[in-house]
């Protein structure tokens, strides 16, 4: 992304300077650029929202899952020793 934007910067330079008008670069992909941009800030903060929304949950889960292991481990080795 630091090299698109480093590109765009060295492009928007150019038509800064006053040289022949064909040199001045189309404003179409710089558009087409900002438009893909503002589509994935849209995404990605679409997608912290949802994973925000459950990542509560999941840990919630992770912890009674791991409790209940640790209580089937502990009462397995409890009957290997009595054996």
């Amino acid at each position: 992304m630091k090299t698109v934007l480093e590109n765009v910067r060295r492009i928007s330079s150019y038509s800064q300077r006053p040289t022949n008008r064909s040199l001045w670069p189309q404003p179409e992909p710089i558009k087409n650029l900002n438009e893909l941009i503002k589509a994935q800030l849209i995404f990605f903060s679409t997608a912290a929202e949802a994973l925000n929304s459950v990542q509560g949950e999941v840990e919630e889960l992770s912890v009674a899952a791991e409790g209940e292991y640790r209580s089937d481990r502990a009462k397995n080795f409890g009957q290997r020793t009595r054996n």
